[in-house]
C-alpha cells in the first residue's frame, strides 16, 4: 500500500509514489498527515527511481492522490442481515463492496465491526490517536454474535475495551433484528458497555429488509416499536442523570413506525448519529422556515413513505391551498420495507410520478458524488425522461433557501 501523486504539484509529478516522510513509512493519507512538520524529509519513487527531497508543509498540502486509502479493508463477516447480500444485481457497482476498514471509520464516519483488527492496527489507532470512531457492536454475548454475524469466534468486544481504555472515543451502532438481539440480548449488550467510558453514544436501528433477502428475518412492527420506545426511555432517563445525555438512541424509523412523534432538539444532544438516521427529522423539523413564494403554480415534491406525513403537514400547514403535492414513492424495487428517501431508485419515481409541466422537486440524496441513481441511471437520463425535475437540498435550510432563489 502507497499514495501515489495524482497530478504534478511543487516538487512532485503525477505518478511519484510516497514512500517515507521523516524516517517514517507512509501507507495512507493518515499516516501522510500524522507525520508531517513544517519541515520535511520526504522519500518517494518516480519511475522506480529511489529519489528524496525537502518540502515544507505547505508544499505537502497541495498534494493530492489517486487513492488516500489504498488496500481498503474488506469485511469478513456474514452477517444474517447485511443489506448488500440483500441486493439485487444492475445496480452501482460500488454498492457491492463491503467495507470494514477502520480508516474509513475515522475519514468518513463508516461503522465497522472491529472483527478485523490487527495488533498492528490497534497500536496505530492508539499511536495516532484517530478517535473518533463508528462502531457496528450490535451484541457482546458471544452466542448471539455467532448467530448474527455469521463468525464463531471474533475479538471486537475485547477490542472495543481496549480502544476505551486508550481513551479511544467510539460511536456505537446496533442493528436491531427482532429475535435475535433485542430483549434479553440488548439488555445484555447495554450493561456491559454503559460502563466503559469513552462510549459517546449508542445508537438503536431496525434492521432493513428487502424483497430480496434469504434468511428469516423479521421487521418491527408499529407495536414493536412502541414496545422498544417504551423500554428504552427510562434508561434515556437514568443516563441523562449518570452522563448528562440520553446516551443511547433510536432511530427516527421506530417513532414514525410507532405513530409517534419524534422527540425535541435537546434529546438528542450533539446529533452524534444524524448519519445513522436518528434525529433526522427533527433536524429537518427545527432548520425549517416556510419560504415565501411569489410566483403561481405549485409543486411535485418526491419523499420516500416513512417521510411522506411529516412533510405534507410541514409543507402546507397553515395554507387555504396545498402548494407541495407531496408524492411518498412506493420503492417497488427494494420492496415495501424499504421506506426512506435515500433508497428511491429513478425507476421506481419515474414510474410513479406522471410527465407534468408543475416543477418536480427530488431531494438530491437519492444521487451519488458522480450524479447517479441507486439502479445507475444518470442525472442526465434521468432529466430526459422527467423535463422539470429538480434536484433539491436535503437539509431543511438550504432547502427553504434554494427555493426561494429558484422560484421566489
Amino acid at each position: 500500500m502507497s499514495l501515489i501523486v495524482e497530478k504534478k504539484a511543487n516538487k512532485f509529478c503525477a505518478g511519484d509514489t510516497i514512500r517515507t516522510i521523516n524516517g517514517h513509512r507512509v501507507l495512507d493519507i493518515i499516516d501522510y498527515r500524522f507525520y508531517q512538520q513544517e519541515d520535511n524529509l520526504v522519500e518517494y519513487k518516480r519511475d522506480e527511481k529511489p529519489l528524496s527531497v525537502q518540502a515544507g508543509a505547505s508544499e505537502l498540502r497541495e498534494l493530492t492522490f489517486t487513492k488516500e486509502i489504498p488496500g481498503i479493508k474488506k469485511c469478513q463477516n456474514r452477517c444474517r442481515f447485511c443489506f448488500i447480500d440483500q441486493l439485487p444485481k444492475g445496480l452501482r457497482n460500488t454498492l457491492y463492496f463491503k467495507d470494514d476498514d477502520w480508516r474509513l471509520s475515522f475519514l468518513t464516519g463508516n461503522f465497522i465491526t472491529l472483527t478485523n483488527l490487527e495488533t498492528k492496527d490497534l497500536d496505530r489507532i492508539i499511536e495516532q490517536r484517530i478517535s473518533p470512531l463508528y462502531v457496528s457492536l450490535h451484541a457482546t454475548g458471544s452466542s448471539v454474535r455467532e448467530d448474527l454475524m455469521g463468525i464463531k469466534t471474533d475479538n471486537a468486544v475485547e477490542n472495543l475495551i481496549r480502544l476505551d481504555k486508550e481513551r479511544i472515543i467510539t460511536h456505537i451502532q446496533i442493528v436491531l433484528c427482532p429475535g435475535l438481539n433485542d430483549g434479553d440480548a440488548l439488555v445484555k449488550t447495554l450493561a456491559d458497555i454503559e460502563g466503559l467510558s469513552n462510549i459517546g453514544s449508542v445508537g438503536l436501528v431496525p434492521v432493513g429488509l428487502t424483497r430480496y433477502q434469504k434468511h428469516d428475518l423479521n421487521s418491527f412492527t408499529g407495536s414493536k416499536a412502541q414496545d422498544l420506545i417504551s423500554f428504552i426511555e427510562p434508561l434515556q432517563e437514568r443516563f441523562l442523570k449518570e452522563k448528562g445525555e440520553n446516551w443511547v438512541y433510536l432511530a427516527d424509523e421506530f417513532y414514525l413506525r410507532a405513530g409517534a412523534g419524534v422527540p425535541e432538539e435537546a434529546h438528542y444532544h450533539d446529533f452524534e448519529q444524524l448519519e445513522n438516521g436518528i434525529g433526522l427529522v427533527r433536524r429537518w423539523l427545527e432548520g425549517f422556515e416556510k419560504p415565501k413564494i411569489s410566483k403561481n403554480g405549485s409543486f411535485v415534491i418526491i419523499t420516500g413513505k416513512a417521510f411522506e406525513p411529516i412533510l405534507e403537514k410541514q409543507l402546507n400547514k397553515g395554507s387555504d391551498k396545498a402548494l407541495f403535492d407531496v408524492r411518498g414513492i412506493k420503492n417497488e424495487f427494494f420492496g415495501p420495507k424499504i421506506n426512506v428517501t435515500g433508497l428511491l431508485t429513478a425507476r421506481d419515481i419515474l414510474s410513479q410520478v406522471e410527465p407534468t409541466n408543475t416543477p418536480v422537486l427530488i431531494p438530491d440524496i437519492v444521487l451519488n458524488e458522480n450524479r447517479l441513481f441507486l439502479d445507475d441511471m444518470s442525472e442526465e437520463e434521468f432529466l430526459k425522461k422527467l423535463p422539470t425535475a429538480h434536484f433539491m437540498p436535503t437539509d431543511s435550510k438550504e432547502f427553504c433557501c434554494w427555493l426561494q432563489q429558484s422560484f421566489g
